[in-house]
């Protein structure tokens, strides 16, 4: 290599950068890829932080949603119990209604059964009295008829003797 005119030095050198700069370009390489690695990285944090963020909205729209349902059957499940002991207590109420009627019914009749016999043992009691007024009247009737007739009897009994 004399002829070119460059010294085993100079060939050193050019080699020596040649391999410099293949150093260079490797390492620019290693950080351009470094970057993009650091980037893709960063995306995908962001992307899952994203994707996180979208599950715990779904979840608690999802939660939510269930929470309010099982309200909603808590109100109806409360609104039918209330339904219900309405409709007994009605039915009590009818009950107890009827039960005052037939009470009554049973009152109206016993007294009207007692104000019958009252009347009777009055009507009766009344009857005996009259009966035993016109015995008391029939038997002072004989009593004075007898009387006026006893001395016209004697006396004609006499013209008799």
């Amino acid at each position: 290599g004399r002829e070119r005119g460059l010294s085993s030095e100079s060939i050193f050198r050019i080699a020596l950068a040649e391999e410099f700069e293949k150093a260079r370009q490797q390492a620019l390489l290693t950080t351009a890829v470094r970057l993009l690695s650091n980037d893709e990285f960063e995306a995908r944090q962001d992307i899952d932080a994203e994707e996180y963020r979208d599950r715990l909205g779904i979840a608690t729209a999802v939660y939510t949603s269930v929470q309010e349902m099982q309200h909603q059957a808590f109100v109806k499940q409360v609104h039918g119990l209330v339904y219900r002991e309405e409709n007994f207590r009605m039915v009590v109420a009818n009950n107890e209604h009827f039960a005052r009627l037939d009470m009554l019914a049973v009152v109206w009749g016993a007294r009207e059964e007692s104000e019958r016999e009252l009347l009777l043992y009055y009507e009766t009691q009344q009857r005996w009295e009259v009966a035993h007024s016109e015995a008391e009247t029939w038997r002072q009737a004989t009593a004075e008829f007898q009387e006026q007739i006893a001395e016209p009897m004697r006396r004609s009994l006499q013209y008799f003797e």
